[in-house]
């Protein structure tokens, strides 16, 4: 079955149907905290997709885990130093870094990464520039609260005294 998605104009109502040019896989919406950029992801694949005809304009294979992240994506893996590559909506690479990471989301300018284990810390990184602005101890969890889109970072700094 072909993959296929609805625009609804919010103004009028109106439903277009298009369909999706895109490889068998289950493919989710990537949603940016800002920016316009429409595109999916699966399996470490992004396809960017023109707004208005739906076409694939162009696909990125940075690999691992994807999130949204500003205008564009971030990658990411939680096997070994893997890098943490951040794209921007048109799937040019901003900045990578090899970082030992659990969770990875970002939310205005900032990115966040979290890990664990041997080494557990929260780190916030500048998003733009890839500039590593705090590191805070304690036990991470990043998450996007189930409803609306807002997403914060949550983590406990309580020591083991």
């Amino acid at each position: 079955q072909k993959s296929f998605a609805y625009a609804v104009d919010v103004a009028t109502g109106e439903v277009t149907k298009h369909d999706l040019d895109l490889p068998e896989g289950g493919y989710e919406w990537l949603e940016p905290p800002s920016g316009s950029m429409l595109a999916v992801g699966t399996f470490g694949t992004v396809a960017i997709l023109d707004p208005t005809s739906f076409d694939v304009v162009k696909t990125v294979k940075p690999g691992g885990d994807i999130e949204g992240a500003g205008d564009g994506f971030v990658s990411f893996s939680t096997e070994g130093d893997a890098p943490v590559a951040v794209y921007d909506g048109q799937g040019e690479m901003v900045w990578s870094k090899p970082l030992v990471v659990l969770d990875v989301i970002a939310f205005g300018d900032r990115l966040y990464t979290g890990s664990g284990y041997d080494d557990v810390n929260l780190r916030v990184f500048d998003l733009a520039s890839g500039d590593k602005l705090a590191t805070i101890p304690g036990r991470a969890s990043l998450f996007e609260p189930a409803l609306g889109r807002v997403r914060v970072p949550f983590f406990d700094s309580h020591s083991e005294d």
